[in-house]
């Protein structure tokens, strides 16, 4: 079995790479292609884009084109970062908090997810086979003006296995508080 589902599987003596290289790459040349965000392989910065976020978070997006193409993009983007790309959870979780009322900026940013996940597309999720299977977890939270941000990861095999980020659903009054949410 080499691909199942739009993920690519590589096997070797020592591991298994699950990829997504083909799904990415479709998904970069519909919605990109060769603009200016061909050139910017980097993630959005994580206070510029929860400020954006934040302040679009009720008003009405009057272009029905930018709502279409921003809902589709976001979907890719979940499917990609919950198949094998956790590096771009949070990201994507927070763009996908304004599929109700997109304009062109958030859109702008989906699009620079894309050349990210583009130029990085040989990434991935790696287990190695002849390692032990130990498992390893891990937690964290930050402590934020409103709501806080919590997160886990669980490794096996030296690879995710299961990972999740979301916002806290109370008002934590100090970092102790939020990190016992």
């Amino acid at each position: 079995l080499t691909s199942l589902l739009n993920i690519e599987i590589a096997h070797t003596a020592d591991h298994i790479t699950l990829t997504q290289q083909r799904y990415i790459t479709t998904m970069y040349e519909m919605h990109v292609g060769n603009t200016r965000y061909g050139r910017i392989p980097t993630t959005p910065a994580a206070d510029y884009l929860d400020n954006l976020v934040e302040n679009i978070m009720h008003k009405n997006s009057p272009d029905e084109a930018v709502h279409e193409k921003y809902r589709v993009i976001v979907g890719q983007l979940l499917y990609v970062a919950c198949q094998t790309r956790p590096d771009i959870a949070w990201t994507v979780a927070t763009l996908s908090r304004v599929l109700k009322c997109p304009n062109q900026h958030v859109l702008d940013e989906a699009k620079r997810v894309c050349s990210y996940l583009y130029h990085t597309r040989h990434l991935g999720l790696r287990y190695d086979i002849r390692g032990s299977l130990t498992l390893w977890g891990a937690t964290d939270s930050n402590f934020a003006t409103r709501r806080s941000t919590s997160g886990f990861v669980f490794l096996l095999a030296g690879a995710a296995i299961s990972y999740k980020t979301s916002r806290q659903s109370v008002i934590a009054m100090s970092s102790t508080e939020a990190v016992s949410y």
